[in-house]
């Protein structure tokens, strides 16, 4: 019998898909100037539709119960936070809402990290099942 996925999976992956698009609604709400496009734009959009596909695959894989797909999630948040903050801190925002909303997109990554490593999701992973303790509300 196959345990039912945790909460604290799901979650994740809600946390995952929504902080993506969330970094994609502020990169097109931020009023700073974007720095100057090279002659051939079509690079930008295959990156962003890669970007966007390797997020499916891995929350699809994540839900498929593979656990090298977490492994690969954090490692994509550390890589993430590693390049991105310290350009947040050369380029300041020009807008308070802006680095807010950067500021709880990260904390939703962070959250969704977090959640794939909990007790219920290394049981989920390793295939253990959790025994619920036999509680009966008749008296005897």
């Amino acid at each position: 019998m196959q345990a039912p996925m945790p909460k604290s999976i799901r979650t994740s992956l809600w946390l995952l898909v929504g902080s993506f698009a969330a970094g994609a609604l502020i990169t097109i709400l931020n009023p700073a100037p974007l720095p100057k496009l090279p002659p051939v734009t079509w690079q930008m959009l295959l990156m962003a539709i890669l970007s966007f596909g390797l997020v499916t695959f891995i929350a699809v894989m994540t839900y498929r119960r593979r656990s090298w797909a977490r492994w690969v999630h954090a490692l994509f948040f550390l890589g993430g936070v590693l390049l991105l903050i310290p350009a947040q801190t050369k380029v300041p925002s020009t807008s308070y809402v802006i680095s807010s909303m950067t500021v709880i997109v990260y904390a939703a990554q962070v959250f969704s990290v977090a959640l794939l490593f909990v007790r219920q999701s290394n049981a989920w992973y390793s295939g253990q099942v959790q025994v619920l303790p036999n509680i009966s509300l008749q008296r005897r």
